[in-house]
């Protein structure tokens, strides 16, 4: 008789002698899948005959953490025909000069800017200009010095009037009223003509990429106990995102050499982001303790408010730090309800006299993977109507794809699965926007 491997379970407790164990071959804690952690932490047995338990869908752990990109993609695309495009912004026109010094027995006032040239200066004969205290003067003549880097104008006083010791002071800030005429004169006083101030931004290419061989596909496809694969494509779109992100609001204009085949290199443009064209065009900012943020925040807004009344600027930062800035405005804090997708995002705005300003949760802040330590405590208060997202004409924002492999005709036996972006932006007026580092 064929003998087999057939073990023999001893039941407990035992029917026949109370004393003896029972057998655990076929317990609970011998009955593990392939692959338990828990026969693997124990040192128990693991059998084929049971499969491991699985749950089929895989948890997105991700938070919700790209209102900001939605904000920013509120406002439609402006395209470029090259991956290399300027812009242009006209100047207020309307520059005050600053004094160096001041002789009030010539009434010759020096000028402390250096100009490059006599049409640089903002004033000229006929000009009437007001002291800080509000007495106003008539400039009577210019004296530019070429390649000597000065400039002195003379003045005189109202009729009546008179010049005084006092009436200007080094670094004082003097106010421009107005070029005058009197009536007949047959001569023009004052031209000028409008500056403009010309920024550029790069067109940059982002892509991540998987590669699938034909038979681990297939047989991710056949065996799978998970939505394994559809997560994996969706992670990439994901990471996509993130790289996005971090270049709209943190790249650095400029070019990177990648490395390719004998020595060669690829040359690939980065595009400008929105804090360092802040840094570049010397928007305002602070830095303070948490105790001063309040006061900094006011500060700031009223000295960068070039908007009309009620209009909104946006608050980007950390859970935490739009929570610090908050707490000061708890009892003024209404909803924000615009006309546009953003009203779905259910944010807060606080008001700062007439000014308006939506507060904007942005916890990819405090992703050091994303962006540098330093954003964790970092404020950036945004005028969203002078940033425009870019693309270029004729290419799609994102677009999506997949290489051949043998069955479509390529003599290579995998394919790339690729998602693909291009993004860049327009930033008018960078002064109209503020930031604020804050120490914890």
């Amino acid at each position: 008789m064929a003998t087999g491997d057939n073990k023999v379970i001893l039941a407990t407790p035992n029917p026949i002698d109370n004393g003896v164990a029972a057998s655990t071959s076929f317990s609970l804690p011998g009955l593990n899948p392939k692959g338990s952690d828990y026969a693997d932490a124990g040192s128990y047995d693991e059998t084929r005959l049971i499969s491991y338990a699985v749950h089929n869908k895989i948890y997105d752990a991700a938070p919700a953490m790209y209102n900001p990109l939605k904000i920013l993609y509120a406002k439609p695309m402006a395209e470029m025909p090259s991956d290399e495009f300027s812009y242009f912004e006209r100047t207020f026109g309307r520059p005050p000069i600053v004094v160096d010094a001041w002789d009030h027995t010539t009434g010759t006032m020096a000028l402390a800017a250096n100009y490059a040239a006599a049409t640089d200066v903002p004033v000229v004969v006929g000009d009437v200009l007001y002291t800080t205290t509000g007495v106003p003067v008539i400039v009577t003549s210019v004296s530019f010095v070429t390649g000597a880097g000065n400039t002195d104008i003379v003045v005189a006083a109202q009729t009546g009037g008179s010049l005084t010791a006092g009436m200007f002071s080094a670094s004082d800030v003097v106010a421009i009223q107005a070029p005058i005429i009197a009536d007949g004169m047959d001569s023009f006083l004052h031209y000028d003509r409008m500056k403009t101030v010309e920024r550029y931004n790069y067109i940059q290419l982002f892509q991540r990429a998987n590669r699938w061989s034909k038979i681990e596909l297939q047989k991710l496809i056949n065996m799978g106990t998970t939505d394994y694969y559809s997560h994996e494509t969706q992670e990439k779109i994901k990471q996509l995102r993130n790289d996005l992100f971090s270049a709209y609001f943190n790249g650095t204009r400029g070019e990177f050499s990648i490395p390719g085949e004998n020595s060669t290199f690829w040359k690939a443009k980065c595009m400008g982001g929105i804090y360092p064209s802040m840094v570049a065009a010397g928007s305002e900012h602070a830095t303070v303790a948490l105790g001063g943020l309040k006061t900094a925040f006011e500060e700031l807004a009223f000295d960068t408010n070039y908007k009309a009344e009620g209009s909104v600027r946006f608050v980007y930062g950390t859970d935490k730090m739009i929570y610090e800035l908050s707490k000061s405005y708890k009892e003024d804090k209404v909803r924000y309800t615009p006309d546009n997708m953003i009203a779905n995002l259910n944010l807060d705005e606080i008001r700062v006299g007439s000014q308006r300003y939506v507060l904007v949760p942005c916890e990819l802040f405090k992703e050091n993977s994303v962006l540098p330590e330093e954003w964790a405590t970092k404020l950036l208060v945004l005028d969203q109507d002078s940033i425009t997202p870019v693309k270029m004409t004729g290419l799609p924002h994102i677009e999506v794809g997949v290489t051949d492999n043998k069955s479509r005709g390529s003599y290579r036996d995998y394919e790339d699965w690729w998602v693909k972006a291009m993004l860049s932006m327009k930033f008018n007026n960078p002064v109209g926007s503020f930031y604020i580092d804050v120490t914890l």
